[in-house]
């Protein structure tokens, strides 16, 4: 599989599905840049005003870009090292992992339970990471979590968690994420989903709330 942006989200751990289709951009359509592929938009009303997200992802590195203020802001994600910059200038290191699809057989006796007692059952161990914004705003705080953690900005922007994000008014927030699989399978592939929990704290004893993708 390419390390194209949608790809990313397997390498962090999770799949979910996108509800706007990915295209590659002819060369020097705009806004999308020459060579870009996977490119999509998603508009977002904030405080009034409509700003619309372009995704694009370049060789190894994955783009945000959008226009506030007169100020066109573009956020990067190298796929391959977590390296995240905003404008060019670095503001933080996403967590990068190998894929963690579960492995179900299909005759165990545990795989038959899980699937009896829950419709999403944990699998894997808690990952962990920290997230840094340089401006503290609603908009700032939601680029940089979905390049941290390959989200979609649209539906986090408007989450009662990212609310208490901006409200902390910290540089830094710290999270883990928990991935899950949905039952019963019924392809090769899981469904899989990951819960952020995010924290004020390095110790991750106050929690700030949940981002569950199950739902």
């Amino acid at each position: 599989m390419t390390k194209k942006f949608l790809s990313l989200i397997l390498s962090l751990s999770f799949f979910f599905t996108m509800v706007v289709p990915a295209f590659a951009a002819s060369q020097g359509d705009y806004p999308y840049p020459k060579g870009a592929t996977d490119c999509f938009s998603e508009s977002v009303v904030v405080d009034n005003e409509k700003i619309i997200f372009y995704y694009y992802t370049i060789d190894e590195t994955a783009y945000i870009k959008y226009q506030r203020d007169g100020q066109t802001v573009i956020t990067e994600r190298n796929n391959s090292t977590g390296i995240i910059k905003k404008n060019g200038e670095y503001i933080g290191k996403a967590l990068i992992c190998g894929s963690q699809n579960p492995t179900l057989v299909n005759n165990s006796s545990r795989f038959f339970a899980a699937r009896a007692a829950s419709s999403w059952v944990k699998y894997g161990d808690p990952k962990y990471g920290d997230i840094t914004s340089d401006v503290l705003d609603t908009v700032s705080w939601a680029v940089a979590i979905s390049a941290s953690l390959s989200l979609t900005v649209k539906p986090l922007i408007s989450s009662p968690v990212l609310a208490k994000i901006v409200e902390s008014n910290l540089p830094t927030i710290y999270y883990e994420q928990i991935m899950y699989y949905k039952n019963p399978v019924t392809t090769p592939r899981p469904v899989t989903r990951p819960v952020f929990t995010f924290y004020k704290d390095a110790g991750r004893t106050r929690s700030l709330g949940t981002y569950d993708l199950r739902v």
